[in-house]
């Protein structure tokens, strides 16, 4: 999920064939969990308009708007703790 948020601030997708090698899952298993999180509605496949064979995986909104109030929340907690850090 960090991944799929970084490469999104930069407008950018990431290739479903990647997924596997950035999680050290076997692919069938990173297929099953990207297949859980589009199911969530928390990631979007889109095929890439550049190479037709290829698949891109991204946050959807939905995904966007909870990564973005973890890492809010993260960093509130985080300025509680170290106050004036953050």
């Amino acid at each position: 999920m960090l991944d799929l948020y970084a490469t999104g601030a930069s407008g950018k997708r990431i290739q479903v064939t990647d997924v596997p090698i950035m999680t050290g899952l076997s692919r069938t298993t990173a297929r099953r969990h990207l297949g859980e999180l589009e199911e969530a509605g928390w990631i979007t496949h889109v095929e890439d308009a550049g190479d037709h064979r290829r698949t891109l995986v991204s946050l959807s909104d939905k995904g966007w708007i909870r990564m973005t109030l973890y890492f809010r929340e993260l960093i509130e907690k985080m300025d509680r703790l170290l106050p004036g850090k953050f």
